[in-house]
């Protein structure tokens, strides 16, 4: 083709991307403005398109999930009736960005601000958008199912091989396959009938596939991590067992038809031989040298951009020293603290549980897997973080739900002792309130059948001294 041709076409496409811009801002407000289950679905189901859309040479990149999460920031305003939520984790997250900007004022880098930036998008951004601004759970669920549908696309592109034309790597469609595979478990634990079952199963298998066949041992440990977690929270052990004695085998099958070259590649951790292991072991002596210059503050954030940050451990170390490290553990502990609260007010069929599971299940996943890969980069990491959002509504919606179960109690005791008499015309209305489906911060949350003694015996008894005593 002519060069001449070649600039034309780029100065062209160059020339609409602006428009092309607007007219996407326009269309997200115009459909998600009244339907925020929409923006909710664009920002957890697209962190596997990794690719940077920001254009330019700044050190800030977004991929189009964080733009969707940047736009979403407006419908906060209009979320009428539902207040901003952090949850418990907001003082140990606001304590670790604390301690990371000294760190950073007294040790300043180049890419300090985009590192600032990106926590900042990550754990106090998304959370709060997915705390405050889904109107009830039902909200959620369509983000969940659309993640599933985006991994069994990434999932054919890992079977075809071809998913580096898209400029993605094994790495990031790993990590992105993990919370997919993830997700789906959920979804088919939580299925109500045998055609949904059977719709999952199908869906997580060929999800399974297209992760192992990345060959990206991070995610595999994320992946079975999270799927520990999950079961751990739901209690459902003998299952796993099940599953895995009918998963293992077919695995093994898949490794013995894999070439030689990539069970190879897959199994070894010869630093001789494998140049990725090598790279691994020279990050962590990296980072180690760094954190030895100044062990208490750190060395500042940005360092994560001047080296392969293969380690979360080290790489907190480093940037952010002991204290640093010990905030970034607080915000996990809190969070474990409040998800296990909140699952043990939970029934499993309850339909705010799912959310909760998620929460520990994907965080503890990338943790696992920023372990041994990147762990603040695009894609997996906005879904994780979400789904803490989620939590974070769940923590709330319990404690709304707890309010209006004593206000019941309180006023079903009132009404019992004023008027006897009147209380089989008013028992409905109690009745009626007790099996509200709705969880709306706003309004009655759902409520279980409330622990209170039946009225109706009670009532006979009164009944009956009433009249011996007339």
């Amino acid at each position: 083709m002519n060069p001449s041709t070649l600039v034309t076409s780029a100065s062209l496409i160059s020339s609409l991307l602006i428009p092309m811009a607007l007219a996407y801002v326009f269309l997200f407000y115009a459909f998600a403005w009244n339907r925020p289950w929409l923006a909710l679905l664009l920002i957890f189901a697209l962190p596997p398109f990794q690719t940077d859309l920001s254009g330019g040479d700044s050190g800030a990149k977004f991929s189009i999930a964080e733009i969707n999460l940047l736009l979403s920031l407006p419908l906060l305003l209009v979320a009428r009736g539902r207040k901003w939520h952090l949850g418990p984790i907001a003082l140990p997250v606001f304590l670790y960005l604390f301690i990371s900007l000294i760190s950073s004022v007294l040790n300043p880098r180049d890419s300090t601000l985009t590192s600032m930036l990106q926590m900042v998008l990550y754990l106090v951004v998304t959370v709060l958008v997915f705390s405050t601004l889904a109107r009830d759970e039902r909200d959620y669920m369509p983000a969940l199912k659309a993640l599933v549908w985006v991994g069994i696309l990434f999932s054919l592109l890992s079977l075809s091989g071809i998913y580096e034309r898209f400029g993605l790597n094994k790495n990031g469609i790993g990590a992105s396959l993990t919370g997919c595979l993830i997700v789906c478990c959920e979804l088919w634990f939580g299925a109500k009938t045998m055609k949904e079952k059977t719709m999952w199963a199908l869906a997580l298998g060929l999800i399974a596939v297209g992760l192992f066949m990345t060959l990206s041992r991070g995610a595999w440990l994320g992946a079975g991590i999270g799927l520990v977690v999950l079961c751990a929270i739901r209690g459902q052990y003998r299952l796993l067992l099940r599953v895995s004695i009918v998963a293992v085998p077919l695995f093994l099958l898949v490794w013995a038809m894999l070439p030689q070259k990539s069970k190879t590649y897959a199994s070894g951790f010869d630093t001789k031989k494998n140049y990725n292991i090598m790279l691994r072991y020279k990050s962590l002596d990296y980072a180690q040298d760094n954190f030895e210059k100044s062990p208490v503050l750190g060395v500042g954030v940005g360092l994560r951009k001047e080296y392969d940050a293969t380690n979360v451990l080290m790489l907190t170390l480093a940037e952010t020293g002991v204290v640093g490290l010990v905030a970034f553990s607080l915000i996990h502990l809190v969070l474990l603290s409040m998800i296990w609260k909140s699952k043990k007010k939970l029934r499993r069929d309850d339909p705010l549980f799912p959310f909760v599971a998620l929460a520990g299940a994907l965080i503890a996943s990338r943790l696992a897997h920023g372990m041994v890969d990147h762990y603040w980069s695009r894609g997996a990491i906005t879904s994780a973080w979400a789904s803490v959002g989620m939590a974070t509504y769940v923590f709330y919606a319990l404690r709304q739900r707890a309010r209006n179960e004593k206000h019941l109690y309180l006023e079903y005791q009132r009404a019992l002792h004023e008027n006897t008499r009147e209380l089989p015309q008013r028992q409905p209305r109690f009745a009626t309130f007790a099996q509200q489906s709705s969880t709306r911060l706003g309004a009655a949350p759902a409520l279980p059948a409330p622990a209170l003694p039946l009225p109706n015996a009670t009532i006979r008894d009164a009944d009956t001294r009433r009249d011996a005593d007339a």
